[in-house]
């Protein structure tokens, strides 16, 4: 379930603990991928992993990298030194097109994506507009008696 606490104004959400339990990540303002320790000082002591376009974030099982997702592209990040210092640039994993939801992908235990295969976008190649639609309605109304 996605996770959503209001700090200071600002909305952050995808929180996530690392699974040694040593940090949290979670989504910034602009999709900025956000770490911080869970020691009493590490609201204090924050790293910016990546300024913007990330999304559903999620930690590797030796929480030593962040997988996310940006639209059609997954990435991977080392997640940040114990000193909250970033330990390095997103590398771009795989792109396609798979299904977004609330919760769109997840990680087996043995590394290995679990996906939603969905159809490529295809951009509208014309609009139909209607005007007068009350009386558009009733003729198809009174077409299909």
């Amino acid at each position: 379930a996605r996770d959503t606490i209001r700090l200071a104004e600002q909305f952050f959400y995808w929180c996530r603990f690392s699974p040694d339990g040593k940090f949290i990540s979670w989504i910034g303002d602009g999709g900025a991928l956000m770490v911080a320790s869970t020691e009493p000082n590490g609201v204090r002591a924050l790293a910016r992993v990546v300024d913007s376009g990330a999304d559903e974030p999620r930690w590797s099982q030796d929480s030593r990298q962040i997988y996310y997702r940006a639209a059609t592209r997954w990435y991977v990040v080392p997640a940040p030194t114990a000193d909250l210092k970033p330990a390095g640039p997103p590398k771009l994993l795989f792109r396609g097109f798979y299904l977004q939801a609330e919760a769109s992908w997840d990680m087996g235990p043995d590394g290995r994506f679990l996906l939603l295969r969905g159809a490529q976008f295809t951009p509208a190649k014309h609009i139909n507009v209607i005007t007068n639609f009350p009386k558009f309605l009733e003729e198809k109304l009174r077409q299909a008696k």
